[in-house]
């Protein structure tokens, strides 16, 4: 899967203009701690009590005849033979982006994931049942037809039966339920993913929404929580209330759950929109609701706009949104989906909306 580093800077990628280094204040820091996974641990002596052979059947099978079952390692075992590959591994890793990417559904009443194909292609599916925050039971099946003809749901069945034979061995607290949190973030944050970011990512706690103008950016200076709150009704009234806000670095972003947009948005006192999209590409100056702004395509597949709330682009003082669709959850994808242009012209509404409701 495509990762794409986030800068924590006031600027970004492509902006070609000053980086702010002052950090975030104390105060920002939110006291809630991460979710502990350390009782969990003892899941992986568990595994060992488990022989991964026993959590595959033959019936399962479409062509069983002459497939032979072969105990590859004590975590691992497989079907070979017969035009299909089943395979079961216990205590593999899955982290936290890809639990975000894979679909999310549930396997015999625990939580689970599913990824339709991969690097080599898509004629694979994966079923990994979480058993602590980063290790699951994986049951990976592969045809090697590159055309994918056999889908999640239609061997659904394979990981069924192993959680229910783990579950019928007195091993059923092995898994987590759904809706249960089976990564290391905090609320909505296990949406949200850049590398070693975790421990600063925090659900949006609310902001004064009697805030306006000048008073407005410097609050936002000193909380993110007031950017996200100037943005919120519009994303929502834009792209659907399923987006919610998290706060990261000097940012707030809004995530989805279905795994289709990552916004990032900024009110700042300190940087004029004209610093930015000196090295982007299609850059222009435009006119938002009245207030002239500049727009460009900054890293791949990322659409930025830069306003200005005084109508003056050389003045510091400015809101920012970072704009950047996403592939959704369930299926591989190597490439970049580029934002349409009815979704560029929402952005832009949004924009013009957020700076009306704060400084019209």
């Amino acid at each position: 899967m495509i990762v794409a580093a986030i800068a924590l800077s006031g600027s970004d990628d492509q902006s070609g203009a000053k980086t702010r280094t002052a950090a975030v204040d104390d105060e920002q820091k939110r006291p809630e701690p991460l979710p502990d996974d350390s009782d969990r641990r003892a899941a992986l002596t568990t595994l060992d009590d488990i022989d991964p052979c026993d959590l595959l059947d033959v019936r399962d099978l479409k062509q069983p005849d002459g497939v032979e079952k072969v105990a590859v390692s004590s975590h691992q075992c497989a079907f070979e033979g017969g035009g299909e590959s089943l395979t079961v591994t216990l205590g593999t890793d899955l982290g936290h982006l890809r639990r975000i990417e894979s679909a999310e559904e549930p396997v015999a009443g625990v939580k689970a994931y599913s990824m339709q194909g991969d690097i080599e292609g898509p004629g694979s599916c994966t079923w990994s049942i979480p058993v602590t925050f980063t290790d699951v039971i994986e049951f990976r099946y592969e045809t090697g037809a590159d055309e994918g003809g056999t889908s999640c749901s239609s061997i659904k069945r394979y990981a069924e039966r192993g959680v229910e034979t783990v579950q019928s061995s007195g091993h059923g607290s092995l898994f987590f339920q759904p809706g249960e949190p089976d990564v290391a973030a905090r609320g909505d944050c296990r949406y949200f993913f850049q590398p070693g970011g975790v421990e600063d990512c925090h659900p949006y706690s609310g902001a004064d929404p009697r805030l306006k103008g000048d008073e407005l950016l410097a609050a936002a200076e000193k909380d993110r929580n007031v950017q996200c709150a100037v943005f919120k009704d519009a994303i929502e009234g834009n792209f659907g209330s399923q987006l919610s806000p998290v706060v990261w670095g000097e940012h707030c972003f809004f995530v989805s759950p279905d795994n289709t947009y990552l916004f990032r948005v900024n009110a700042d006192p300190a940087f004029a929109p004209d610093e930015y999209g000196a090295i982007g590409e299609n850059r222009r100056e435009v006119s938002l609701g009245g207030f002239p702004a500049i727009t460009f395509d900054g890293a791949p597949n990322v659409h930025d706009v830069y306003l200005s709330p005084y109508g003056d682009l050389s003045r510091a003082g400015m809101l920012h949104i970072s704009a950047r669709p996403l592939a959704g959850r369930g299926t591989y994808r190597d490439d970049y989906r580029e934002l349409s242009d009815a979704e560029i012209d929402k952005v832009y509404a949004l924009m013009a909306q957020s700076a009306k409701a704060h400084f019209g």
